[in-house]
């Protein structure tokens, strides 16, 4: 056993997946065979959506990035299931073969189903979805307090529920990815800004039959506004006359036209909350005894995350192998990312080594 030969501890197991291009016609357009992968299109984390690919699944013990587990999977392999019948399958061997306690994974493990399947003695640590709405409360909430020194990293850990499960969430700030947030987010801002800016000037030029429409149409624009609001809205009558020409003094309109008027302003409001959630971030876990894992030791769990990331990166190296796959038949794929893997932990075990 390597872990043992080496002197490692097991006691985090981290669970990602990556994919890998396949040119060639395969067996996407087949019959679904048992034990066998599908070689098809799927999300490419290589933002090549329009190539087949295959997936592989590792499990790295934290130190030296050794593969505990290795899985071939489909092309269209989804996360959120994968890491869930991996996790069924194989946790109580993790747990008895390498002495896993901790199972980490990033936010497409922090799903309901998955974390009920982990609620009865197995220990994990996740990153919280930025999309659940109570993740975005507790960042708004406590980032203020968390950014006072924009230089400095820091973070509050905080009693949460999700599910039915009680955890701990650590809320994170980081300084690196404020910087990183503050270019995405001013970028995004001016292109939002001039967009809305332009559909404005555009609208304020619009003739309407009556104030309510006017008014609806303002109303309709604020709906829409994600980075400016209006100021000093109001509704402007223009008199309108049928005959062509200057109309004669005191002549009474034969009609009026309605038009918006106001002024954009930027939302700052907006572009801080945008920057604190590119700012922050939540580890949870349901390991909510700090003698057993502080805060400090949960965040440095996960950031080791990148020893498996690491190990992807080795393996789609064009000096080690490829990014590309080309063999004849999917059980052929299949040997070769076992094969894969080995060199892998031949390398991560060297390289610890040395």
């Amino acid at each position: 056993m390597v872990v043992k030969r080496l002197g490692l501890s097991a006691r985090f197991g981290h669970l990602d997946s990556t994919g890998f291009h396949v040119d060639g016609k395969y067996n996407s357009g087949e019959e679904p065979e048992e034990g066998v992968i599908r070689i098809t299109k799927g999300y490419s984390r290589d933002h090549r959506s329009d190539l087949h690919q295959v997936c592989l699944q590792l499990i790295c013990e934290r130190q030296a990035g050794i593969p505990l587990l290795m899985k071939p999977l489909s092309g269209n392999n989804d996360d959120k299931t994968s890491f869930r019948e991996t996790i069924n399958a194989h946790i109580e061997q993790m747990k008895n073969s390498f002495g896993v306690k901790y199972v980490i994974a990033d936010s497409a493990f922090y799903t309901a189903q998955t974390l009920k399947l982990m609620e009865k003695d197995n220990l994990w640590i996740s990153r919280v979805p930025e999309t659940l709405n109570l993740a975005t409360s507790v960042i708004h909430a406590v980032a203020p307090d968390l950014m006072s020194d924009i230089g400095q990293s820091s973070h509050i850990s905080l009693g949460a529920e999700y599910s039915g499960i009680k955890q701990r969430w650590v809320v994170v700030y980081s300084p690196e990815a404020y910087q990183r947030g503050m270019k995405t987010v001013n970028k995004n801002c001016l292109n939002q800004s001039r967009a809305e800016f332009k559909a404005f000037s555009k609208l304020s030029k619009r003739d309407f039959a009556c104030e309510a429409e006017a008014r609806k149409a303002l109303e309709d624009f604020k709906k829409i506004q994600k980075i400016t609001f209006v100021t000093d809205a109001g509704i402007d009558a223009l008199p309108r006359y049928n005959d062509k020409g200057r109309p004669a003094k005191n002549r009474k309109p034969d009609f009026y036209v309605y038009r918006i008027e106001g002024a954009l302003a930027s939302n700052l409001e907006e572009r801080t909350r945008r920057l604190e959630r590119k700012s922050c971030f939540i580890l949870a876990s349901n390991q909510l005894n700090q003698e057993e894992l502080s805060d400090g030791e949960l965040i440095a769990a996960y950031k080791d995350q990148q020893k498996v990331e690491r190990g992807f990166r080795f393996l789609k190296d064009p000096l080690f192998m490829a990014s590309t796959l080309f063999l004849k038949s999917p059980k052929r794929i299949m040997a070769l990312m076992m094969i894969m893997t080995l060199c892998l932990l031949v390398y991560a075990a060297l390289e610890y080594r040395i």
